[in-house]
């Protein structure tokens, strides 16, 4: 972290088979805006062993039942790629609580490689290197400040 800012905190969190994005700020309240709204969607860039079907995607938009937790809808789910015996898909989740990407796919019998988290809200992580930070722009930040006022940012650019 830069050494210049003092108090940074991270706005949620990964677990720790996730890479990706990640927010910090020294700004508390606006760390809990970006965990506590409901209008931040996050999207993830998911590799499984396997191809997946279409039943299993349709599966999966409808919503799957997982233990311990209950009914699991993402947003969106969108195969990439089939590769070498492995599917490479985005899903995007209203809120991503308690590894739900990982249970849902190991709930359908997928292996799952990696799970990268690269969007929350219309903050993108782009190419920018594992380790690596930058400064987020002014809309950037208002976006997720107008997201705490009821204004949905799902996907705005």
């Amino acid at each position: 972290f830069p050494q210049a800012v003092i108090g940074l905190h991270p706005a949620g969190r990964l677990d720790g088979k996730t890479t990706g994005l990640i927010l910090l700020s020294n700004d508390r309240p606006w760390n809990r805006t970006v965990t506590g709204s409901g209008n931040l969607d996050q999207e993830f860039r998911i590799q499984v062993e396997g191809e997946l079907t279409e039943l299993e995607i349709g599966v999966m938009t409808a919503g799957v039942l997982l233990p311990n937790f209950g009914l699991f809808r993402p947003l969106a789910v969108k195969v990439v790629e089939i590769l070498n015996g492995r599917t490479v898909l985005t899903m995007v989740v209203g809120e991503g609580k308690l590894r739900q990407v990982r249970r849902m796919l190991t709930t359908l019998r997928h292996k799952v490689v990696f799970v990268r988290r690269t969007r929350i809200g219309s903050i993108r992580l782009g190419d920018l290197p594992v380790g690596r930070f930058r400064h987020l722009t002014t809309g950037e930040i208002a976006a997720v400040r107008s997201a705490a006022k009821g204004e949905p940012t799902r996907g705005k650019e």
